[in-house]
């Protein structure tokens, strides 16, 4: 009667409770479909890479420990600063890749108008695996620590002209 129940002048839907129910239902599968499709890529895919990654830090740090021409903590930090670099450089390649893989789901989710919510599934699962590469690199530093210092100490006492350049900031 008065129009105002109408959106852009239709009728207001005549889909049924249960296929409400039925279609969230579908979508809910489809979510989680998704989901296990993206974790199990990025579980194959990106955790050698994890693994790679942090073997080539330990590497780094079981070399510093073993540094004769500059103090190991330094020659360390110079080593972790690289990981890092190397981690963001990662998360691009990380999230081209899982773009790419995801592509068939990505039009799913346009065509369904869920692609917001799709993405930002995508760079959560994304920002967690950099996040805990991270965290594993900052924890494998932290293991060296103590011998990193008694390299260090012992270093400089062997090279203490060479030290001189190299200020001790404990």
């Amino acid at each position: 009667m008065f129009g105002w129940l109408r959106k852009n002048g239709r009728k207001p839907s005549s889909v049924s409770d249960t296929e409400r129910q039925r279609l969230a239902d579908m979508a809910k599968q489809l979510g989680e479909d998704l989901a296990a499709d993206l974790d199990e890529f990025m579980r194959l895919r990106f955790e050698p890479v994890l693994d790679r990654y942090l073997d080539v830090l330990r590497g780094c740090l079981q070399a510093a420990v073993a540094a004769k021409e500059t103090p190991p903590i330094w020659t360390a930090r110079v080593d972790y600063e690289s990981f890092t670099e190397n981690v963001a450089e990662l998360k691009h390649k990380v999230a081209s890749e899982v773009i790419a893989h995801m592509a068939e789901w990505l039009a799913m989710a346009n065509e369904m108008g869920v692609r917001a919510v799709t993405d930002e599934l995508l760079a959560q699962r994304i920002d967690d695996y950099i996040t805990r590469l991270y965290l594993s690199g900052g924890e494998l530093m932290l293991r060296y620590g103590d011998a990193l210092i008694d390299a260090d100490k012992a270093w400089r006492l062997s090279n203490p002209e060479l030290a001189l350049g190299f200020p001790n900031n404990d």
